[in-house]
């Protein structure tokens, strides 16, 4: 019998809406080729004394155990720094690399266009529905996606002449405890 395919994915946690919806995606994936999926989760919400338990798991990932490693770029670079993230990436040797969500040098990525539509959102928002007192709620700043996706709704409400008071913005404290 022939070994199935199997597709690493390794991920911040495995608990969060965004993170079971990312997982929920490849697992439809790997269902519908026949393909096994393993998951390697570095459970990380807050740093400790205990993180090189969880960084063990890259340990675990060649050729011998995958044969294709998918990574949650934009979960697992939220808690460090994008160099602590991409030191640990090299790490990983062997194995084809797909990210997804943050861009990283040399390795292929699937990253989302959002500047356009967020602007047909602004548009909409102020053009159809006359809104123009507008509540911006983001994450605390630890996801680079997310600071670029402010930037780009900054921009999105300036290009149509709304400048954002700062008390109209707001942290969403988008974690999975509050």
């Amino acid at each position: 019998m022939e070994r199935k395919l199997r597709v690493g994915v390794l991920i911040n946690t495995i608990y969060s809406d965004y993170s079971s919806t990312f997982l929920s995606g490849i697992d439809k994936f790997c269902k519908d080729n026949n393909y096994d999926q393993v998951i390697f989760p570095l459970l990380r919400e807050n740093t400790s004394t205990y993180d090189y338990i969880y960084d063990s798991n890259i340990s675990f990932l060649s050729n011998q155990n995958i044969d294709i490693l998918v990574i949650n770029s934009s979960t697992l670079a939220n808690l460090r720094s994008k160099q602590s993230f991409l030191d640990q990436l090299e790490k990983i040797t062997g194995l084809p690399v797909v990210c997804v969500g943050l861009p990283v040098n040399g390795v292929p990525c699937v990253v989302l266009e959002t500047q356009s539509a967020i602007n047909q959102l602004v548009s909409h928002v102020v053009n159809k529905h006359k809104r123009r007192n507008i509540l911006l709620m983001h994450s605390n700043g630890k996801s680079e996606e997310s600071r670029l996706r402010t930037e780009r709704y900054l921009k999105a409400l300036l290009k149509i002449g709304i400048e954002l008071p700062k008390e109209n913005m707001m942290d969403g404290e988008f974690e999975f405890d509050k």
